[in-house]
């Protein structure tokens, strides 16, 4: 396909260092534009789950804007989390906001949405909220039936779709 691809992990994820917060994310974003700063002209930023809340965040960051893929997206963590908290008590002490739904609505940019139908962790009106709420870009919704939450990857569209994306980005 012809790109570059950087890849990094938040601090206190996977090996790295550190306790994991919405405060030390955004630190680490802001070290991830001062080093790409000069390298791109045009970028496209990929989020998975809680990871477009970063994407989102990232891509205010700069004054051009990028291109977004966000795959089973939140519009506030504390929505999200009042879904899993059914399951999961340790989610009461979630001081984070994420708030996805206000980073969305600074935004000019292209928009692809991929969207898991048996999500069990992120109910699609979460993505529903943020289209509605993205009226200055473009916004594409692509459904993948069948697939849950940490297995949109397995749909067999789904390479197809990122591809197309970043084709149709490539002829513009």
């Amino acid at each position: 396909m012809n790109l570059n691809v950087f890849t990094f992990f938040y601090r206190g994820f996977n090996r790295s260092k550190g306790k994991p917060s919405e405060l030390t994310l955004k630190f680490d974003l802001e070290a991830v534009k001062h080093h790409l700063r000069l390298r791109n002209k045009q970028m496209i930023v990929y989020g998975q789950s809680l990871g477009t809340g970063s994407a989102l965040y990232y891509g205010n960051l700069y004054k051009m804007s990028p291109f977004i893929i966000l795959e089973n997206p939140f519009s506030k963590l504390i929505n999200h989390s009042n879904n899993i908290l059914k399951r999961a008590l340790i989610f009461f002490t979630c001081i984070d906001r994420w708030d996805n739904i206000k980073e969305i609505e600074k935004l000019n940019s292209q928009i692809l949405f991929l969207v898991s139908t048996k999500d069990k962790v992120v109910i699609s009106k979460n993505h529903e909220i943020l289209v509605k709420s993205h009226n200055k870009g473009e916004n594409k919704i692509i459904k993948f039936e069948g697939v849950g939450h940490f297995n949109a990857r397995k749909a067999p569209d789904f390479k197809p779709t990122i591809e197309n994306f970043i084709n149709g980005i490539k002829n513009k």
